[in-house]
């Protein structure tokens, strides 16, 4: 957990959240603009549709990225275990 003490952490959580928020507003404007040019009937339904395909996208790209990093940390401490093994029994 000392990842969380690191300053270049705090940066770059800061810097992705930033993007995040700039490019869901993006996302948002391009859809409300496409769904703009539907019949009236049709644009909530499309407005809807769009950002739920866009949060699904997010939360999946967003967990697989989680899950990578934890796999990652993961072989990290595999690696570190087996060196210390192997060091045991050099002794």
């Amino acid at each position: 957990m000392e990842i969380f003490l690191l300053s270049e952490t705090w940066i770059a959580l800061f810097t992705l959240t930033f993007l995040e928020i700039i490019l869901g507003v993006d996302n948002i404007i391009f859809i409300s603009i496409i769904s703009n040019k539907l019949p009236k009937n049709q644009q909530a339904s499309a407005r809807n549709i769009g950002l739920g395909i866009y949060f699904a996208v997010f939360f999946s790209l967003a967990t697989e990225l989680v899950n990578m990093r934890i796999r990652r940390n993961a072989e990290k401490r595999t690696i570190k275990l087996n060196s210390r093994i192997v060091e045991k029994k050099a002794e």
